[in-house]
């Protein structure tokens, strides 16, 4: 799945955790937020704010395609169920007795 990269915007904000001075003087964390459907993730594991962000999209597309496969299956689902409440009309022929 690929997302257009004018749909995501990104904040960059200070971190925590071991990394010792840089994350507390450097913005390495990335939060990325999904305009279209408002879904954000937030990347702080590595050290640079480069691979942070390259992180927080793959994370933003792992989380749309989830719920694209989701409604997917709900729509499947769905489609199924209504099979199993169709209505028999009038039979044509009918047969009785032994075969």
């Amino acid at each position: 799945m690929e997302i257009d990269e004018r749909d995501i915007v990104y904040e960059t904000m200070r971190s925590s955790g071991p990394s010792g001075q840089n994350v507390n003087k450097v913005e390495t964390a990335v939060r990325a937020t999904h305009l279209p459907s408002g879904l954000s993730v937030l990347a702080s594991d590595m050290r640079t704010q480069v691979q942070n962000k390259k992180l927080a999209k793959e994370r933003l597309v792992m989380k749309l395609s989830a719920i694209e496969e989701g409604k997917a299956l709900e729509q499947t689902h769905s489609v199924w169920m209504n099979h199993n409440t169709l209505e028999r009309g009038n039979p044509v022929k009918t047969f009785k007795g032994n075969l």
